[in-house]
């Protein structure tokens, strides 16, 4: 098994048939992978994310 931790961050936009907007984005997240065999893996990650939209 195998940690990782990293920060993402962007800038989005969206447009749906209740909402239309735009703005940045950025959270921090943390995971781990479990290897089956040496080409497949299962991984998953928490990541809380904050959303600044306009």
């Amino acid at each position: 098994m195998r940690a990782f931790t990293g920060i993402a961050g962007g800038y989005i936009k969206f447009n749906t048939l209740d909402i239309k907007g735009s703005g940045y984005e950025g959270s921090i997240f943390i995971g781990g992978e479990y290897f089956i065999t040496d080409n497949i893996a299962l991984a998953m990650d928490l990541s809380p994310t904050y959303l600044g939209l306009k």
